[in-house]
Formats: C-alpha cells, structure tokens, sequence
C-alpha cells in the first residue's frame, strides 16, 4: 500500500509542474518591483483556493507569462512580466 502512495503522490507532483511551468519561480512582491516591469492583469484569489492563496497567484501567472505578483489587496493581486 504504501508504494502505491507514494507513486500516486510523485505522480500528482510532477502533473502540477508540467501544468504550471516554472510557476516555482514566480516572485510575490508587495509593490512593483522596477519601472521597467509589464502589467499583464489583476486577479482575485476565489475563497475555495486549497493551496492558499499564494502559490494559487504564482501559478495562475505562468498562464500570463507573468514573473511577479503583487499583492496589492487580501485577495487581489497584479501580474507583472519583468526583465
């Protein structure tokens, strides 16, 4: 039983990495980090987000090839590309 779960939960992983590219290496900033950064869009964080909000912003900005999030409200935060 137990290599059975530990296969499911390697497998569950790396599904997760392949539909979020990268999403590890998304910044969350509290402000824009330098001028020369590209707004992309604001979102909300939905309540019903299991992984918290946090890693539900990084990986929600790799879909907006965004690289930094800033958190500019509880639940809202802007997706910003920058070099």
């Amino acid at each position: 039983m137990r290599p059975v779960c530990l296969f499911s939960s390697l497998l569950l992983i790396s599904c997760t990495g392949m539909k979020y590219p990268n999403w590890e290496y998304v910044r969350i900033e509290h402000s824009i980090p330098n001028e020369q950064c590209q707004y992309e869009v604001q979102e909300s964080c939905p309540r019903t987000a299991l992984e918290g909000c946090y890693n539900w912003y990084k990986k929600r900005a790799t879909g907006f090839n965004a690289n930094v999030v800033v958190i500019s409200d509880e639940s809202l935060a802007d997706y910003y590309r920058c070099p």
